[in-house]
């Protein structure tokens, strides 16, 4: 049992660790705001009057963005910091270990599926209730 419970803490403890302050985003428009463009130059106004009907996104505009999206997510790695590089060390830590540990727990579940009659009792309810009740299990999830 304590295996599972260790198991389980490692599998929580990046989610706690490495999720998103809950202060960074609040009023902010742009990740940008504190960076140049890799390419040099590039003033990002982001300050909120800025935004009109004429900085709507079109369809034109909407694939520049995306391209300048894209250039960003594909250079980034090479702007790390040391702090970076040890997030993708922890994810990609969590990662193995989880892949390690899959087929055990599979095994496992199996095991616990086929000795007790209470958990396929249960998991008879379960299975039936995400076809047709989808919609209390999303009024649920975002409750």
């Amino acid at each position: 049992m304590e295996k599972k419970l260790i198991i389980a803490a490692f599998a929580i403890l990046p989610l706690i660790v490495f999720s998103q302050k809950p202060d960074t985003l609040i009023k902010k428009l742009d990740s940008l705001s504190r960076k140049t463009d890799s390419a040099g130059g590039q003033a990002n106004n982001i300050n909120i009057k800025a935004y009109n009907e004429k900085t709507r996104i079109t369809f034109s505009s909407y694939f520049i963005l995306l391209g300048s999206d894209l250039k960003q997510e594909f250079t980034a790695p090479f702007h790390f910091s040391l702090k970076d590089w040890r997030t993708v060390g922890a994810v990609a830590l969590v990662g193995g270990s989880l892949f390690l540990v899959d087929e055990p727990i599979q095994r496992y579940a199996l095991r616990l599926r086929d000795s007790s009659a209470t958990v396929r009792n249960v998991s008879k309810y379960v299975t039936r209730f995400g076809g047709p009740y989808e919609a209390y299990i999303l009024a649920g999830l975002g409750a």
